[in-house]
């Protein structure tokens, strides 16, 4: 079980340059998020304080100045249920940090008061930095990296980068100005390569090695989420740590619902910066917005019709003129008809062909130097298990994605030895809009999977140190697969005829 160290302060004011002390505390939100995100993570907590003392919760963090109603509302009853954990902590003199998987400070205005000049926690935090164990501190909370020393006298944080609250959002309290000195300030003296988001009061996450920072309260999700990625238990099916996407950026297509948003939202759980693709403006506009407050990373809204005429093109042109180069490209656009190939629509047809061929293999070509060059990423194109066999009642789509799955194996084999990652992942049906598209679920063939148990595979399958060109999701659709590629043809289509209906 992984286990935390939750460092909290234990300063009730916050002494002024005119000699006033301001009442304060830990900040309730910066508290009460991360030990909820870890806990519900079934992470192990131990809080601790200088002393052994009690901390207060800074008042101000449970009136308006602590987000709406009903956020405080429930900021406000989980503390009330980890009362028990905070009215008695353990003493920070008493711990051995070495024996945690993770140390995290919180913030408020308190850290200023004591942990800024406490030896102890200073000798912890230096330790610890030097260990190379994960250490987080969010808002205030790096106030205590003052404290720290190495042996020649200087401070071991210099040359790190991290970020606090900064002096933008320090002003925004109308007493900042007595104060006696500003985190940004302090952080900056100290050698600190400070760093901050382009807005205040949003989310955001320094992450250096295994040194964690968040900037504000607004990133106490943000900054808990990323530490349960980083520190969750390895995959099952690879055996390792999850794979970072820190510091790539992924192009998704059809981002705004099913596989396409499922993976988006994983891949920034994993550090990724996202270009999201698809024709609903709002639907992404909603998952870029969640994406940025979750997890901190960034995520450009690109809304374009794949089966317009010259689309990649244009996508892919709109992407340099702002400077976005692509590490990763997830075509997960596309769609399905379900009727025989006489009764459809020939409008549709083309419609179909030029989003799950013709653009697909487009902004494959036109993005594949940057992934080559790039070396950090994957190719990641959706077929499906109608790839193994025509399809009868779905000829066109089943065609497209054969096409789909011939032209990625072909790409994995030239690419190989590149570093770049090569995979066509053919999903069984799937619990997305597809069916209500294609005509129903009666044309469903094999076990239905939410998109989750497919992105499960296929971020697993991506970190293998082989990576298949391609991989059918689900075991029964797997030998479903097999075995129309092992049956006689004839048979093969009285089967999916029957099937399909």
């Amino acid at each position: 079980m992984t286990r935390v160290l939750f460092v909290v302060s234990a300063a009730d004011g916050w002494t002024l340059a005119d000699g006033t002390v301001h009442p304060t505390g830990y900040w309730a939100e910066e508290v009460a998020e991360p030990h909820r995100v870890f806990r519900e993570a079934g992470w192990d907590i131990t809080v601790a304080t200088p002393a052994g003392v009690a901390p207060t919760v800074d008042k101000l963090s449970l009136g308006p100045a602590g987000g709406l109603p009903g956020t405080r509302k429930k900021i406000r009853a989980y503390l009330d249920s980890i009362a028990d954990e905070l009215n008695h902590p353990v003493g920070l003199d008493s711990v051995d940090e070495a024996q945690f998987d993770l140390v995290f400070y919180p913030g408020g205005h308190a850290p200023m008061e004591d942990l800024a000049a406490d030896p102890v926690s200073g000798e912890l935090l230096t330790r610890r930095l030097a260990s190379g164990m994960p250490l987080a501190l969010l808002c205030h909370a790096p106030a205590a990296i003052l404290a720290a020393r190495s042996p020649d006298g200087s401070n071991p944080f210099a040359g790190r980068r991290m970020t606090g609250l900064s002096n933008t959002e320090e002003h925004l309290n109308r007493f900042s100005r007595k104060a006696k000195w500003l985190l940004e300030d302090r952080m900056i003296e100290a050698g600190v390569e400070y760093d901050k988001g382009l807005l205040p009061l949003r989310p955001y996450v320094v992450v250096d090695g295994s040194l964690y920072t968040g900037q504000n309260p607004q990133s106490a999700t943000a900054l808990a989420t990323r530490l349960v990625e980083a520190l969750q238990a390895p995959s099952t099916t690879t055996g390792r740590r999850p794979m970072s996407y820190r510091g790539t950026t992924v192009l998704v297509t059809g981002a705004s619902s099913g596989l396409g948003a499922e993976l988006a939202r994983r891949l920034a759980a994993r550090g990724a910066n996202l270009v999201l693709v698809a024709r609903r403006r709002e639907r992404l506009d909603e998952l870029a917005a969640e994406l940025a407050r979750v997890h901190a990373v960034r995520a450009e809204v690109v809304t374009a019709d794949l089966s317009a005429p010259g689309a990649s093109g244009r996508l892919v042109a709109d992407l340099n003129a702002a400077r976005i180069a692509v590490d990763s490209l997830a075509n997960c656009a596309g769609f399905g008809l379900g009727d025989d190939f006489v009764d459809e629509d020939p409008e549709r047809i083309s419609s179909l062909i030029a989003v799950n061929v013709t653009a697909l293999t487009e902004l494959t070509r036109l993005l594949l130097p940057h992934l080559l060059a790039s070396g950090r990423g994957f190719l990641l194109n959706v077929a499906s298990t109608a790839a193994y066999q025509p399809t009868p009642g779905m000829a066109v789509y089943g065609a497209s994605k054969a096409y789909v799955l011939s032209l990625t194996e072909a790409i994995a084999s030239e690419t190989r030895g590149s570093g770049l990652r090569v995979l066509a992942i053919s999903p069984g049906p799937t619990r997305t809009e597809f069916f209500d598209v294609a005509g129903g679920e009666d044309l469903a063939v094999g076990r239905f999977q939410s998109p989750s148990q497919v992105i499960d595979l296929v971020l697993d399958v991506l970190q293998r140190r082989n990576v298949p060109a391609s991989i059918v999701s689900g075991w029964s659709n797997r030998l479903s697969a097999r075995a129309a590629a092992l049956a006689p043809r004839r048979l093969t289509l009285a089967v999916a005829r029957r099937t399909i209906g």
